[in-house]
């Protein structure tokens, strides 16, 4: 049993020290930020064209490494209040305000007026989610759009109206309701 149990403990050193050697090194001739978002093609192309934006307005340069690990809201949160949080996350839906709740977010308004990334001049749609307290906690960058379609032939074909494109949860249902029922008469 011992020989065995030393067998393995020899193969996992052995699988650590290749692991180890195999592995990029993570030094850097340029500060590194860490931006824990999903690691796909329009994220690298977005990190291309950040890198060119800095390069053409003469900014520092610096090193961006994505980390799509991370991404989960309770990683978020207990990395950031434990003080080894990302630089940069991306956040999605109403997780800006969990985040700002324990002190994690930085107002950015002084350097978004700067650059000219306030909310206003992005994305005003967006404010609610990231202008907490007066506080800009973020900025928009790739925000979904919902786009429902609807039969406007059906709607006429049984007289009812379109519907708005606001309404309330029980306008919602008398229209529902009411094409129901025209939907299923006779």
């Amino acid at each position: 049993m011992k020989y065995i149990l030393l067998s393995v403990f020899g193969l996992l050193v052995l699988a650590t020290i290749a692991d180890r050697l195999a592995r990029q090194p993570d030094e850097s001739d340029v500060p590194v930020l860490y931006w824990v978002t999903d690691a796909s093609p329009s994220r690298l192309a977005e990190l291309e064209l950040f890198y060119a934006w800095l390069e053409e307005n003469d900014y520092p340069r610096f090193e961006i490494r994505l980390d799509n690990t991370n991404k989960d809201i309770s990683k978020k949160l207990i990395q950031g209040v434990s003080g080894v949080g990302a630089d940069l996350i991306s956040m999605a839906r109403d997780e800006s305000w969990l985040l700002h709740a324990t002190g994690m977010m930085e107002d950015l308004v002084p350097l978004a007026e700067k650059h000219g990334f306030t909310v206003a001049e992005t994305w005003p749609a967006a404010a609610p989610t990231f202008l907490i307290d007066g506080e800009q906690v973020g900025f928009p960058r790739g925000n979904p759009v919902q786009v429902y379609f609807l039969n406007a032939d059906l709607f006429a074909q049984h007289g009812q109206p379109l519907p708005s494109t606001r309404w309330t949860i029980e306008e919602f249902e008398a229209a529902g309701k009411a094409f129901v029922a025209a939907a299923n008469a006779g």
